[in-house]
């Protein structure tokens, strides 16, 4: 579960850079950066196979290793995040079992009463 202070503080803080700079040059350069990072891979596969790769070319693969690594990182969180449900689903399964099995047997008015 998320802080709500540290995330109220995060909100604060990101509409207040955002409201100061252009959101736009701020992100300019981690993509770059990470755009150097897939072009430097789409290169190391293209001398690997001994091509001469053009930098538009170069630019083009490293675009959609881009893509490739989002996707990835998608069907990932949403793997994980159907893991814990069904984990989730499983506890509170075995809690109600675990209840039914305590009060097997007892008579009914044995059993707790809401009030």
């Amino acid at each position: 579960m998320k802080d709500p202070r540290r995330v109220a503080s995060g909100r604060i803080g990101a509409l207040k850079l955002h409201g100061t700079y252009d959101s736009r040059a701020i992100a300019s350069v981690a993509r770059d950066g990470i755009l150097a990072k897939f072009r430097a891979e789409a290169a190391a596969v293209a001398s690997a196979r001994g091509e001469e790769v053009s930098p538009e070319e170069l630019d083009r693969r490293a675009r959609y290793l881009r893509r490739s690594h989002m996707a990835l990182m998608a069907y990932e969180r949403e793997r994980d995040r159907r893991k814990a449900r069904a984990e989730k689903s499983t506890a509170i399964v075995s809690t109600s079992t675990a209840v039914e099995e305590v009060y097997a047997g007892a008579e009914s008015t044995d059993l707790p009463t809401a009030v």
